[in-house]
């Protein structure tokens, strides 16, 4: 499979191939597993897309999760990959590929690619737009997917914000804007080692962001937040995120 970027007209396989990858993924969590979600392009009936089947495998535990049956099967462990809490794998079959996005049951991540999903299914405008966006980002950014993806944030915010979603979501920045943002905040990036920095959603809009020192005992060395009612929730769950035992598979088997 190349892995220049294309879309691909809508394949009436990608359903079937969805399921018959969840009954794998399934077995490999066992009694950890709750359910397992297909999200994006692929999962919205007529949409044009990469073929590749994005999958959300949601889990009691996701402090439990181990890669190590998943890479076995031929799947490549990133870690988190600029989210916390998240567990992300890849497999690159000969046409379609595979992504994992591994939840832990009641992430507000789950709500917000269900709703952002059902939206499109629900406007077929919606759905051109998209596809008018990534069709001219993918002619002119062929080779770079990173910078595709970056370019398909200002329009999917868009959607996540007229879906309905107003979950509470932390992430590390990847997007412009959330870099923006960010340096709006803290007057530029970080660059001391060991220094992680967050940004702060609710909903598709950033209200805030976080330093944290995460390279010994933690310290929250600065946090800004619009809105002080929702500053508890994150700090608990940055103390959660330094909390939780370290990813000893990211790199080894990248």
């Amino acid at each position: 499979m190349s892995l220049s970027i294309s879309l691909e007209p809508y394949a009436p396989t990608w359903p079937g191939l969805f399921e018959r990858e969840a009954e794998s993924i399934a077995a490999l969590l066992g009694e950890n597993c709750v359910t397992i979600h297909h999200v994006g392009s692929t999962a919205v009936t007529g949409m044009k897309a990469k073929p590749i089947i994005d999958m959300i495998p949601v889990v009691h535990d996701i402090a439990i999760f181990d890669p190590v049956p998943f890479i076995a099967r031929g799947y490549k462990f990133s870690g988190e990959l600029g989210m916390p809490f998240r567990r992300y794998l890849s497999f690159q079959g000969d046409s379609t590929a595979f992504h994992l996005h591994v939840w832990q049951d009641g992430h507000p991540e789950i709500e917000k690619n269900l709703l952002f999903c059902d939206y499109l299914r629900r406007h077929p405008e919606a759905v051109q737009d998209y596809e008018t966006v990534k069709e001219s980002l993918a002619h002119y950014l062929p080779d770079n997917r990173a910078a595709y993806t970056r370019g398909k944030n200002e329009i999917i915010q868009s959607f996540v914000e007229k879906s309905g979603f107003t979950g509470l979501l932390l992430s590390n920045p990847f997007h412009e804007q959330e870099w923006i943002f960010y340096e709006s905040l803290f007057e530029k990036r970080p660059t001391p080692l060991g220094i992680k920095p967050f940004v702060f959603y609710q909903g598709a809009t950033l209200i805030g962001g976080a330093q944290l020192d995460a390279s010994g005992i933690m310290a929250l060395r600065f946090v800004t937040i619009t809105g002080e009612k929702q500053a508890p929730y994150f700090r608990n769950q940055l103390e959660k995120w330094h909390a939780m035992p370290p990813l000893q598979h990211c790199h080894s088997f990248s």
